[in-house]
């Protein structure tokens, strides 16, 4: 049997309100050599430094600054910069970029004008370890920064944070990963449907081949349909799955409804490639099968879900 105890506690998306005081010197030190070096943003050439090296305590000072979107971040050699031929943009990325024993990698996107200017379109930065990701800079107002990021870098979501397992001898339950499912999550393993190819749908979503998989899913009110303050339907749907609602399920720390899922692991192409190579896909377990217990509360920002193979 398998325990399941929802948390009532504030869920940790994106940042928290804390806020560094200060940097050290040094840091500042490289901020002005970056910028006395730096282009402005009507394109106007400079003088290159050196391949210096562009740093977090770098970004932390232009994100308090303000001034993220002026910098010239071709002027860093630790940058790699990828040119898409169909499309009038660019994007630099900055790989394993280390900090307070984390790595991250900080992503620029660049967009070239009707006037063939270049500017910044957006800047995000990924923290490896869990794959989270925040939105530092865009050039676009419909779209929200955080506020905070030196409080985004210490601080990292976990799955204790939603819920408890108690799971059966054999199983565990992997780390949050910001990638599984709807808005992050967390996988149950060990895994349960093995997937032929690795370029077959199903093998770019874990969560639907591992023994089970949490997860949260924010905006709640626009996912679920409620009645009576009980769980009566869904909104949201899977592309590539079937679901069938069984019963809503009493006695729990939230509202909650049990659902019976079924996700291709194969595209009808995956199959004919399956096929090609002399695979009979009749013998093969071209679906996964799971039990879905979705908990939502009427009024509430975010649900949660527990997917059972």
């Amino acid at each position: 049997m398998l325990c399941i105890i929802v948390l009532l506690s504030g869920i940790l998306l994106g940042c928290s309100a804390v806020q560094s005081n200060t940097l050290e010197e040094s840091v500042q030190t490289d901020v002005d050599t970056a910028n006395l070096n730096e282009k402005d943003i009507s394109g106007e050439e400079a003088v290159k430094p050196s391949a210096d090296e562009l740093t977090m305590e770098i970004i932390l000072q232009r994100f308090k600054d303000g001034t993220l979107g002026e910098m010239d971040y071709t002027l860093y050699g630790n940058g790699e910069r990828e040119e898409f031929t169909d499309a009038d943009n660019a994007y630099i990325h900055f790989p394993q970029i280390s900090y307070e024993g984390e790595e991250y990698d900080i992503g620029v996107s660049c967009v070239t004008d009707e006037n063939d200017a270049e500017y910044i379109d957006g800047i995000y930065v990924t923290r490896l370890s869990d794959k989270e990701m925040c939105l530092l800079y865009t050039s676009d107002e419909r779209y929200q920064t955080i506020d905070d990021l030196e409080g985004w870098l210490s601080t990292k979501t976990h799955i204790s944070d939603w819920l408890t397992l108690d799971l059966p001898e054999g199983y565990s339950l992997s780390d949050y990963d910001a990638s599984v499912g709807n808005a992050g999550g967390a996988l149950i393993e060990p895994q349960a449907y093995e997937v032929l190819s690795e370029d077959a749908f199903g093998a770019f979503l874990p969560e639907w081949t591992m023994s089970g998989a949490v997860g949260i899913i924010p905006d709640a009110q626009e996912a679920f349909i409620f009645e009576d303050g009980q769980i009566a339907g869904k909104y949201m749907s899977s592309n590539h799955s079937l679901e069938e609602m069984i019963e809503t399920l009493d006695g729990l720390a939230m509202p909650a409804a049990l659902y019976h899922v079924s996700h291709d692991l194969y595209t009808a192409a995956d199959l004919g490639n399956l096929e090609e190579q002399g695979i009979d896909t009749s013998q093969i377990e071209t679906t996964s099968e799971y039990w879905y217990v979705f908990f939502a509360s009427e009024g509430a920002d975010n649900a949660y879900y527990l997917a059972l193979d």
